[in-house]
């Protein structure tokens, strides 16, 4: 072997060692330093492309750990010939002699030359340095679990930011994810080593399998999916328009499995057309993607459009004034962007961040316990305050001067009582005036507590003595209250996918105390479900709004474009409202734009985000991240926007290859259950005679 091919081998993990440790260990640390996190340098994200080489080392390695007692079988024939001088003895450890018998000399051991280290009846110390040890200890299954359970540790640490309770589901989800690298392991070598499956084939496979899975099991979770170290390099995104992101991962771990062939091949020549295997997914990848960057944009249509940045974190319980700071803030960035002379078409503010509750109510809602008039009054409290809520926004509208679509905790009364989403809401102009003027310069709010104080309080059956969320929208004695009676049109989008434990408490709705026991419990609110996608039109543009995290389940978003089609929408951009308050600053956010890179990609659209304490960004239908905000920063972005609405063939087909390689893996598994238990059967039967 070349020298520098030999001082590479002997850097790299060796194949030949009995723990497995180190290569899981190097494995974790290569994919966490090309994931995307603040500071870091874009040539790391290249090592996303043999990040999972040391895992490749321990599916092609023979053996797993330590040899087991029972395969040391040099030292156990010298026993045989003692105790058994006549019987012949292996010519080579895992060999028969010619004639032999079909038991080794293992087998004829008597069972009282065999030495077993008596139990110790006294009961295990635990202790932290004993629970390590066990951890890392002499299973090879065991060692991998733990690093990779500290691998999603450190990957997620934001997790823990807001309460000091959210820990316990931090570890919580880094137990569950740590799981699926020992199981990519075991499904790896058993179709290389079982089913004798070349690991060019079995790795990428298995990999996508699991990553598909990791998607939709326990509402899914995608962050940190090999493909996302990419998301800066755009030539390799392209690829995702095909098979979305499933087929970017499915070829980097092909790469990878091909890198690590080239290091077990022994002669120049084998070790060469191996190379080119192991490119050929790189330099494929990267041909398609600078082809798809060179295609003219296919939209003349442009939309300009302000994303609004406000920067301020999230806590539990939120201190007092929380609402009204973080409202204040982006109604001053508004104005100022307005009154700077930017023609624009749409203002986009983040989720949650509008301090006002939108007010909505079925025919048959009921009051609340401690209300005190009779349900029709109730009733006509109810509508003035859901007409007060819509004309509150409509008027913030006006003030601006372009339509907005805001992110927006809405409440709506129903006979069940009482039900919050969160919502993203667009509020149109409209030629109607109503009470407030445009001769205000000022925040809405702020002008109904400055003519509240003259008029003082004359309602005794109004909402808002009986419910804190209704009464702040629901205010009679604001100006909005003496508009005429309509109700402006506001087209409502509620979010669809929830976010466990951080929106709702599962099983909440049964169990009255349970939510009393987690941080919501600051909020008093269980999030509930929206029901169907929406599509905001705002002249040419047709804009699918989603909500926070949703924008990491590509299976969501591509279920709410179809729908929308099916309808008789065309929509040509997406756009995300997002309140990342909760991480400070940290990883989550580079993660999370991560995903929203993807989706363009995947669908050829453009899609905004507007963050709360970022990463606000205008991201083209091809991935390129056209503007962003920094991190904790006032900003207001402007993008002019060319909308795009291209047909992919992910749109069309979906998670094909997804799907695919799960039922590989399935079939793997089974294949494998089959044989344990025909094995099993065969033990069975000599026993039985």
């Amino acid at each position: 072997m070349a020298p520098f091919l030999q001082r590479i081998r002997n850097f790299l993990p060796q194949p030949e060692r009995n723990s497995v440790f180190p290569e899981a260990l190097w494995g974790a640390v290569l994919y966490w330093l090309a994931l995307p996190a603040p500071g870091k340098i874009w040539l790391l994200h290249l090592l996303g492309w043999i990040a999972i080489l040391p895992w490749c080392f321990l599916i092609t390695r023979r053996r797993l750990g330590a040899p087991r007692v029972s395969d040391r079988r040099a030292p156990l024939s010298s026993v045989a010939k003692e105790v058994h001088p006549g019987v012949p003895t292996p010519s080579h450890p895992g060999r028969r002699a010619p004639g032999s018998q079909q038991r080794d000399a293992w087998h004829l051991v008597p069972a009282r030359t065999v030495q077993r280290e008596p139990r110790s009846e006294n009961k295990p110390e635990w202790s932290p340095r004993s629970i390590l040890g066990w951890l890392i200890g002499v299973n090879p299954f065991r060692q991998i679990w733990t690093v990779s359970f500290l691998f999603w540790l450190v990957t997620l640490h934001w997790l823990r930011y807001p309460h000091p309770l959210v820990t316990i589901g931090w570890i919580a989800l880094s137990f569950y994810l740590a799981f699926y690298l020992p199981v990519f392991i075991a499904i790896s070598r058993i179709a290389v080593h079982r089913l004798r499956l070349p690991s060019l084939l079995a790795v990428p496979v298995v990999w996508t399998g699991l990553e598909y899975l990791r998607a939709h099991l326990l509402t899914g979770f995608t962050l940190a999916s090999l493909c996302h170290t990419q998301y800066r390099m755009y030539p390799m995104l392209q690829v995702c328009d095909l098979a979305g992101q499933y087929g970017l991962s499915f070829l980097m771990a092909g790469a990878a499995a091909g890198f690590a062939e080239v290091f077990r091949q022994e002669n120049w020549k084998k070790r060469g057309a191996m190379l080119v295997v192991a490119l050929t997914p790189v330099l494929g990848t990267a041909s398609y993607g600078l082809w798809r960057l060179h295609q003219p944009e296919s939209g003349p249509s442009q939309l300009k459009v302000a994303l609004v940045q406000g920067s301020v974190d999230v806590v539990f319980p939120p201190p007092p004034g929380t609402n009204e700071k973080m409202h204040q803030q982006y109604w001053e960035l508004s104005l100022a962007t307005v009154r700077h002379g930017n023609s624009l078409d749409l203002i986009i503010w983040p989720e949650t961040v509008y301090g006002e509750f939108l007010i909505d109510g079925t025919p048959d809602a009921l009051p609340p316990p401690q209300w005190a008039g009779s349900v029709a009054e109730f009733h006509h409290a109810l509508k003035q305050a859901v007409q007060a809520s819509r004309e509150h926004l409509y008027t913030s509208a006006q003030i601006l001067g372009m339509p907005m679509i805001v992110g927006i905790n809405r409440q709506e009364w129903t006979a069940e009582g009482p039900k919050i989403y969160n919502s993203a809401v667009l509020v149109p102009l409209m030629e109607k005036q109503v009470a407030l003027s445009q001769k205000y310069d000022n925040d809405p709010f702020e002008v109904s507590g400055q003519d509240q104080s003259k008029r003082g309080s004359s309602v005794s059956n109004n909402p808002s003595a009986k419910d804190p969320h209704l009464g702040e929208a629901g205010r009679e004695n604001s100006p909005l209250a003496n508009a005429p009676s309509f109700t402006p049109p506001i087209e409502v989008y509620d979010k669809l996918h929830l976010v466990m434990f951080g929106e709702y408490i599962p099983f909440a709705r049964y169990f009255e105390g349970l939510i009393q026991l987690t941080p919501l419990s600051t909020l008093q609110v269980n999030t509930e479900p929206g029901q169907k996608p929406k599509c905001f039109v705002v002249g040419e543009a047709q804009l699918v709004p989603n909500i926070c995290f949703e924008s990491t389940v590509p299976h969501l978003i591509r279920r709410q474009l179809r729908e929308l089609r099916k309808a008789g929408f065309v929509p040509n951009a997406l756009v995300n409202l997002t309140n990342d308050g909760w991480f400070w600053g940290s990883a989550a956010l580079d993660l999370h734009l991560a995903c929203s890179v993807f989706r363009a990609v995947e669908f050829r659209k453009p899609h905004l985000i507007a963050a709360n304490t970022g990463i606000s960004a205008w991201v083209d239908s091809i991935g390129r991240i056209r503007a962003e905000a920094p991190r904790r920063t006032l900003q207001v972005l402007l993008a002019d926007v060319t909308l795009d609405d291209q047909v992919t063939m992910y749109l069309v087909l979906g998670d094909w290859l997804g799907i695919l390689c799960l039922g590989f893996v399935l079939v793997v598994l089974c294949i494998e259950f089959l044989e344990k238990l025909r094995t099993q059967k065969q033990k069975d039967v000599p026993n039985s005679t």
